[in-house]
């Protein structure tokens, strides 16, 4: 009896491994920035505003990104700004402008952006000093590539898009933020 339990069982798990053709997905770690120093900032907190909605229709495709980009800028602002003054009346008010990736005409080429403003603003909300930095990275997939290739395409451009707004960013508010950089 136990024979044809174990038997049975054996030909269940058989029959699932040989329904199963396709490779689990991908997985990819996080987008961060921790590897940096923090930049100290004498102000009371960090806030982060979105101007950038996705709109879920094609030719648009960030959401379909295995890190979208306006969650890796997001991981920019959290693992690199610090607000080191709870008792300042000012703020940083970190904007996000754009953050999309479309596919062009003729499909298998893309280009995301990202845009990103970052304020210190008064007690009033008004804005004492200015960084803002854009980036732009486009990358080509062929068509016959596998979904898990095409991923792993737009997680190296998200990876370098922000990359490369993250140093324009830093730069900017080291270098301009003066006195409100610790």
């Amino acid at each position: 009896m136990s024979f044809r339990i174990l038997g049975a069982a054996l030909a269940v798990i058989l029959g699932l491994v040989a329904c199963s053709d396709e490779s689990p997905p991908a997985a990819f770690s996080d987008i961060h920035f921790a590897n940096g120093p923090k930049i100290r900032l004498d102000v009371a907190a960090v806030d982060i505003v979105s101007e950038f909605s996705p709109t879920f229709q094609a030719p648009q495709v960030e959401q379909n990104f295995p890190i979208p980009p306006q969650r890796a800028i997001e991981n920019w602002v959290h693992d690199r700004l610090q607000a080191n003054n709870p008792g300042s009346p000012y703020r940083v008010r970190v904007t996000i402008i754009d953050a999309s990736a479309r596919e062009l005409e003729g499909g298998g080429r893309y280009t995301a952006r990202a845009s990103v403003k970052v304020d210190v603003v008064d007690a009033h909300g008004f804005a004492v000093r200015t960084a803002h930095a854009e980036a732009v990275r486009s990358v080509t997939v062929d068509p016959d590539a596998s979904p898990d290739d095409r991923d792993y395409a737009w997680y190296g451009m998200t990876r370098d898009l922000i990359g490369s707004l993250a140093g324009e960013l830093d730069h900017q508010i080291r270098s301009t933020f003066y006195p409100y950089v610790q």
